[in-house]
C-alpha cells in the first residue's frame, strides 16, 4: 500500500519492466489479469476474467478513474485509483505464488509506489477484489491449474459440479467430482451439463443462496444462447421430467444419493465480524543498517502506528494479511515485506 497520490510512472528502482506489463492502457480504467505459468506472466483473455484454478497464482491490475467536476473529460496519472493484487490458489506451489509476489512489487516499482498492494488467497479475498467481478456473477474456482498438467484450451463443454456460497458476493467453486459424497444438504450446487444445468437446493439451505444460484445459472444461459435451466429441490428430484431426470441420474445417480449424502452443513457466509483485537503490526527497516522484521504492535491500530520511512506487515490472521508502504520507505523495506507477507 502506498500513502503517495496515484499514478503511471515511466520506471524506478532499477527493476526491469516485464513485457506483459506492456499491455496495460496508460491513463485510463482498466482490469488486466495475467497468471503464472512457468515463471512467466501470461495474459488472461477478457473473457475468461473470474475464472480463477485453484492450482496456480495470478497478477491483477486494476485502474479506476477518480470523477472530478472539473470540466475536462482528459484522464491524468493523478486520478486514476491503481490497485494490484496477487492471488493464490489453494493448491499454488510456493514458486508460483512467490514469482506472483515479485512480479507485483515489480509493476508496482514500475508505478512509483503509487498503486495500493494486495495478497488474495482462495477463498478470503477482499471485498475490493471480488467487486471487479460482480458484473460476470462473481468468481469461479476451478480445478486443476498449469502445474498439474492443466492445458488453457481444456474443453469447457465437460460436465462439472459446482457449490455456490455467498450471500452478498457469490463464489463457485469447482468440485473434485460429480459425485453425491461431495453434496451437502446445507448448500446449493450447480450441476452444468453445457446444455442444460441443473440446481439443486439442499433442503437446509438458504434462500439467498437458492437466488444467487438462479442469477448465475441465467447469466451463464445467456452467455451460451441455448442452455436450459433445471431447479431441483433436495427430495423432490423425481418431479423432474422423463428427459431430465434421466440426464440428471447419467451423472448422479439417485440410488447413491442416501448412501453418500453429505449430512454436514456449512453456515459459513459474507457476513463474518471484523476483531480488531488479534491484530499484530510487523515493521520491515533496515535503519539499523540490517534489514529486520519486527512485531511492533499486538491489537486495534490507530494512524500514529505506521511512519513514512518504513514498511509494515498487518496480519490478522483470517480476516487477511495487508501490506502497509511508506512513502519514503526504500525498495528493499517494500520487497521485503511482500515477501515476509507472502510466507506468512
Amino acid at each position: 500500500m502506498s500513502e503517495s497520490d496515484s499514478g503511471f510512472g515511466g520506471g524506478g528502482g532499477g527493476m526491469e519492466l516485464d513485457p506483459a506489463f506492456a499491455s496495460i492502457p496508460k491513463n485510463k480504467s482498466c482490469l488486466c489479469i495475467w497468471r503464472v505459468e512457468n515463471f512467466k506472466l501470461v495474459a488472461v483473455p477478457r473473457e475468461s476474467h473470474g475464472i480463477f484454478f485453484k492450482g496456480d497464482a495470478y497478477v491483477i491490475y486494476h485502474a479506476e478513474e477518480i470523477k472530478k467536476s472539473t470540466g475536462s473529460s482528459s484522464t491524468t496519472p493523478s486520478n486514476l485509483i491503481q490497485h494490484i493484487h496477487f492471488w493464490i490458489g489453494s493448491e499454488a506451489t510456493q514458486d508460483e505464488a512467490g514469482v506472483a509476489a515479485y512480479k507485483t512489487v515489480e509493476l508496482d516499482d514500475h508505478l512509483l509506489g503509487n498503486a495500493v498492494q494486495h495478497r488474495e488467497v482462495q477463498g478470503n479475498e477482499s471485498e475490493r477484489f471480488l467487486s471487479y467481478f460482480k458484473s460476470r456473477g462473481g468468481v469461479t474456482y476451478r480445478q486443476g491449474g498449469i502445474a498439474s498438467g492443466f492445458h488453457r484450451h481444456q474443453s469447457t463443454n465437460e460436465p462439472r459440479l459446482f457449490h455456490l456460497k455467498g450471500r452478498h458476493t457469490v463464489r463457485l467453486f469447482e468440485m473434485p467430482a460429480i459425485d453425491w459424497s461431495c453434496i451437502s444438504r446445507g448448500d446449493v450446487y450447480l450441476l452444468d451439463l453445457n446444455e442444460v444445468i441443473f440446481i439443486w437446493n439442499g433442503s437446509k439451505s438458504n434462500r439467498y443462496e437458492r437466488l444467487q444460484a438462479m442469477q448465475r445459472a441465467k447469466q451463464l444461459r445467456d452467455e451460451r444462447g441455448r442452455t436450459n435451466i433445471v431447479i431441483i429441490e433436495d427430495g423432490e428430484e423425481m418431479k423432474m421430467t422423463k428427459d431430465e431426470l434421466k440426464l440428471f441420474e447419467s451423472k448422479l445417480p439417485l440410488k447413491d444419493k442416501k448412501l453418500n449424502l453429505n449430512e454436514t452443513i456449512d453456515d459459513n457466509d459474507d457476513d463474518k465480524r471484523f476483531d480488531g483485537a488479534h491484530i499484530k503490526l510487523y515493521k520491515c527497516s533496515d535503519e539499523s543498517g540490517t534489514l529486520k522484521v519486527t512485531e511492533k504492535k499486538v491489537g486495534p491500530l490507530v494512524k500514529s502506528d505506521l511512519e513514512s520511512e518504513d514498511a509494515y506487515i498487518v496480519d490478522n490472521g483470517a480476516y487477511g494479511i495487508w501490506v502497509w508502504v511508506g512513502r519514503r520507505s526504500n525498495p528493499k523495506e517494500r520487497r521485503e515485506a511482500m515477501r515476509n507477507a507472502l510466507v506468512s
